[in-house]
Formats: structure tokens, sequence, C-alpha cells
């Protein structure tokens, strides 16, 4: 998968007052290089309100160039890309034509194709109290930094981080590419289509796991492992398992309780690619902890 992810920040109410501007570059589904700029709004005018939530000031902008002069710096990132932004349809959707329009910098409504991953997240995980950058991140236990948030290149970084994760978990396609069905959203697309979870879900899970490693082994004599007497559920694929069983027998050589189906009893869900949707959305109304398979791997030393 290969995306760049943006965010804004403005100094004051009008869309066309970038401050700030972190970027992020994602190449086969890694972070290659972060980019930042400060940028001097119109006139270095600031609302407090602003200041107030992400910390710049006119002082720190007053001897930055204005958005028309790093226009040539920032396209050749975006121009043609998949752009990935958290709300983006309300605001950094609204923020790049806007400001282009009012340094009459020309462009055209093809040039920029966005991916609103607060939208994203909402089709794909139904009934959470709160869909922002943070709340998501928290949720699919990305290590989120509360200190750092509003900082443009932070929240890009995350934004980042957000969409490969979910790539991980529900195969979406490659680049978001609309070649694969995948409905991207122009910068100026009126009205905004909907995402389709049939256009962005793999097919569920299909491999099982053998019936002698459900019931917990009781001849354990390391009772300190992690796992030990937790009741873990596995769902999804995983590269270094491709048969699941070889993932299941770890879990129960240290003598975890493995279980086909989640419950509230349920401590850890280990979850691979392809993962079932109904079981991410019974993980979120429970509120167990999720696994990777990375952070599995780190669990056994492997």
């Amino acid at each position: 998968m290969n995306f760049i992810s943006i965010d804004f920040e403005t100094a004051n109410t009008h869309r066309y007052s970038p401050c700030s501007l972190g970027l992020c570059i994602v190449k086969d589904s890694y972070i290659i290089d972060r980019k930042e700029w400060l940028i001097q709004p119109p006139r270095n005018h600031y609302n407090p309100r602003n200041i107030e939530i992400h910390g710049i000031t006119p002082e720190m902008t007053a001897n930055q160039p204005e958005f028309h002069e790093l226009w040539q710096e920032i396209k050749p990132y975006i121009h043609n890309q998949t752009i990935l932004a958290h709300n983006g349809n309300n605001i950094d959707k609204n923020i790049l034509p806007k400001t282009l329009e009012y340094y009459d910098i020309p462009y055209s409504e093809d040039d920029f194709l966005i991916v609103d991953t607060l939208q994203l997240s909402k089709r794909l995980f139904h009934n959470l109290k709160s869909y922002t950058l943070k709340d998501i991140c928290d949720f699919l236990s990305i290590p989120f930094d509360e200190t750092h948030y509003h900082n443009s290149l932070y929240d890009a970084t995350k934004t980042a981080e957000l969409g490969i994760k979910l790539n991980k978990y529900f195969a979406l396609l490659p680049d978001f590419s609309i070649d694969y069905n995948f409905s991207k959203t122009k910068i100026k697309a009126k009205p905004t289509k909907n995402i389709l979870l049939s256009d962005i879900i793999a097919n569920k899970e299909v491999r099982s796991i053998s019936s002698e490693l459900i019931n917990p082994k009781t001849d354990i004599e390391d009772t300190s492992h992690f796992f030990y007497s937790k009741k873990v559920v596995i769902t999804g694929t995983f590269e270094r398992f491709p048969l699941r069983d070889e993932l299941a027998k770890l879990l129960y050589d240290v003598g975890a309780d493995i279980n086909r189906g989640i419950s509230s009893k349920t401590d850890y869900v280990i979850v691979g690619a392809n993962a079932g949707w109904k079981k991410l959305e019974q993980i979120e109304k429970l509120g167990i902890e999720i696994i990777d398979e990375n952070k599995f791997i780190e669990l056994f030393n492997l």
C-alpha cells in the first residue's frame, strides 16, 4: 500500500489560513519520509482559540513563507497521490483548495484524491462513542501521546499509522486504487460518496484450530508467561503463521485457554489481516485488548 497522509493546522476560522502542514509518505505499508512546514497565514492573523488548540503563534510564523511561496516545494508530494486525512472530508479537504484559490494557484479537481480515515473508521467500526484520531488510535492500540495532539506532523504520522493498520486488518485494496473498485473521493466531489464495506473488506477467515488445542494444557511448569491461563481468541490471517494451528500451538504450550468465540470473559484477541469485522465489533463493544502479529512475536521472543 502506497499513499501519503496530511494534516493542516489553521491560524483562524478561514480555511485558507494554514499555519502548519505535516505530511507522511508511505511506501509498501511503511512510513519512509516525513515533512513539516510552518506557514505564514494571510496577514499573519491568528485567532486566540486556534493558538490554544495547536500552540502556534504569530511570532513563530512571522518570518516563514506564505503558502504560495511553498507550493512548488509541496506540490510534488501530493500531486496525483492518494491522500489520507482524518476528518478530511470536512477539514483538510477544504483547506487545500480554499488556500489554492485564495492565492490564485491553478489546479484541477482531479489533481488530488483523498480518503477520509474518520469516515472510513465509521464504516468499519460501528457504535464507537467517538471517532477522533486519538480515540480511533486508542481503539486499535496505536500509541498516541495526547501532548502532541494537533501538531500537524504528529497527527499526519498517526493518520498514516492508522491507514497502515486498517489495511492490515481489513486488506484494503492497494493504493486505494479506483481500478480495484475502491471509491476514492475527489477533493471537490459533491456529494461525498460512501465507502462500502464490500469494497474494502476481504473474505472472512477460513482457517480453523485443531480441537486438541482448544482445551488448556494442564502440565505447565512455567506459569509466568504473559498468556498463561488467559482466555485468547485468534482471528484473521498471519504472515509468520500460514497455518493458524502454528500460532495456536505456541499459545497452548504456555498454558493459554484458546477459545473459538469472543465473550465478556475473553482477555485478549490475536488479530491478523482479513479479520472478521463482526469480531472486531465485538472486541470494541466488550473493550477487549487487541494484540497484533508483531506484538505477538515480541511476546514470544521469536
